[in-house]
């Protein structure tokens, strides 16, 4: 099964430079010596298996990291590629690779649901659940045409010191310089852990160009301008003035963000994709807070110079937010008055704050997206597409449910191929019975999942109360799974009227 994969060459030889210039960035840099490219330490070994299919343009690695002594120094092998089918079955031979035999230290055992296992390889069967997680997402959003390539899940602890990574796409045409990105990495961490600013010193951030995009609906931040009686007399109009007020200005997951009084957010990168994810995931926390916010997309952005100072003049602003309003409402928007909400500055922030602090793994940031997307096509009155998005999110979080409860459970490894595909009517049962969720959310998924078939298969026609009562019960039910609330009161102030 392991053979030399021509293809991964070029991935082969990135990957070992990032281990190397890594390391070597690391002890360069004593900013990030508190915390270094740890699954890349000395000795590490990586064994890659490769998902791939030419025709649906697949193409992912999960990269399994080991540091046993008794093995060589950075040793990459290649798992042949596998068909999507075939995938969780070599998962499963995978696991049982001589090198998993050997004793698992007892300082491991009780940090784990699996703290009977003895072995690595008996402990392997219940974490690889955790290292298939990325797997699944990537090929949902590949077979959706939302995969991007060169995208990177992000590091998972398997068990004691091994370590997974998911690439998607082809990472070394993104950074086709391994220590552009190993410096990134590090920064990146340093900043996570507070980087090397000392306590009570304020650094002042940089002003930059980036991306940005007014909130919608139209909202004010802080209080809406008063205008003076010559300005009345002048017949101008509240969105005329305060669009060069910056009432907040920080970082928000490593970037920089400023926020205008006129509700202009402006993120500090060029990278269109980057900014849109970054506003998503920020609307997403907003909405579960019970603030009205619309999904943008990359090419909602515009481009602007130097976060902080005027954005430009507010002829061109007044024209740049006509455009996004009239793309962004569709036929069927319900007529709103022109920034008739304002949103407390100190609210804002309290968003901002617990947004940036969420360590989402990508089915749960594919899951708030998810519910984002069903209130933003609720609002066009997209009523069919908003109810199967809310649907869709609410069997991810069964799938994600019901996942952990097997890790919990040690299901072995040859018994997993056939549990994660059980259908979602068995799973809702067993997550009943096993109190995971309530009779009376058990009831409410079977009689969503009973409306999604009859819409599905019998063309029934959705309204207006049957999507909002799908978000309403979907946003409910992934709240505790993405860390978040989703009271009464703000569930009711996103209900249509």
């Amino acid at each position: 099964m392991e053979q030399a994969i021509e293809s991964l060459a070029a991935f082969r030889s990135w990957l070992t430079d990032f281990i190397r210039e890594g390391r070597d960035e690391a002890a360069a840099e004593p900013l990030a010596s508190h915390e270094p490219l740890f699954e890349f330490a000395a000795p590490c070994q990586v064994d890659i298996i490769h998902l791939s299919h030419s025709f649906h343009h697949l193409d992912f690695r999960l990269c399994i990291f080991t540091h046993f002594d008794d093995l060589p120094d950075i040793e990459i092998k290649v798992y042949r590629p596998y068909y999507p089918i075939a995938f969780t079955k070599g998962l499963e031979a995978y696991g049982h690779s001589p090198k998993w035999v050997r004793p698992l230290p007892l300082e491991h055992r009780s940090r784990y649901p699996f703290s009977k296992a003895q072995t690595y390889a008996e402990a392997l069967e219940s974490a690889i659940l955790n290292a298939y997680g990325p797997v699944r997402v990537y090929l949902n959003n590949t077979i959706k045409g939302s995969g991007i390539d060169g995208q990177e899940t992000g590091s998972i602890l398997l068990l004691g010191d091994c370590w997974s990574w998911g690439i998607g796409g082809e990472i070394e045409r993104k950074y086709p310089d391994a220590t552009i990105y190993a410096r990134q990495e590090l920064e990146k961490r340093r900043r996570a852990n507070g980087g090397a600013q000392k306590s009570g010193e304020a650094q002042p951030l940089p002003k930059s160009s980036g991306k940005g995009t007014f909130l919608l609906p139209p909202t004010w931040i802080g209080e809406a301008p008063k205008l003076s009686v010559s300005e009345n007399l002048d017949s101008v109009r509240p969105e005329q003035t305060g669009h060069w007020n910056v009432v907040h200005r920080g970082e928000y997951r490593d970037l920089e963000l400023s926020v205008t009084q006129s509700g202009f957010f402006a993120v500090g990168t060029e990278d269109a994709e980057i900014a849109a994810k970054r506003l998503n995931e920020l609307f997403a926390v907003m909405l579960f807070h019970g603030q009205p916010a619309i999904a943008v997309a990359p090419t909602d952005l515009v481009h602007f110079q130097e976060i902080g100072a005027p954005l430009t003049s507010y002829g061109w602003d007044e024209k740049l937010h006509h455009e996004q309003v009239n793309r962004l409402r569709g036929d069927g928007w319900p007529s709103h008055k022109r920034r008739e909400s304002i949103l407390p500055v100190e609210r804002l922030q309290s968003v901002i704050v617990e947004a940036d602090a969420l360590k989402w793994a990508a089915q749960q940031s594919a899951i708030a997206g998810l519910c984002l997307q069903a209130w933003t096509q609720l609002q066009r009155r997209e009523n069919r597409a908003s109810f199967l998005a809310a649907w869709t999110a609410t069997e991810m979080v069964c799938s994600w449910l019901w996942e952990h409860l097997l890790m919990q459970r040690a299901v072995p490894a040859g018994k997993l191929r056939d549990l994660l595909h059980w259908d979602i009517n068995r799973v809702i049962d067993i997550l009943m019975v096993e109190s995971v969720i309530s009779h009376s959310r058990a009831t409410e998924l079977h009689q969503l999942r009973e409306r999604r078939n009859r819409v599905i298969h019998r063309a029934e026609p959705v309204r207006i109360d049957h999507a909002w009562s799908a978000i309403d019960i979907g946003m409910a039910f992934a709240a505790p799974v993405l860390g978040l609330e989703f009271s009464e009161e703000r569930r009711g102030s996103l209900a249509p009227s």
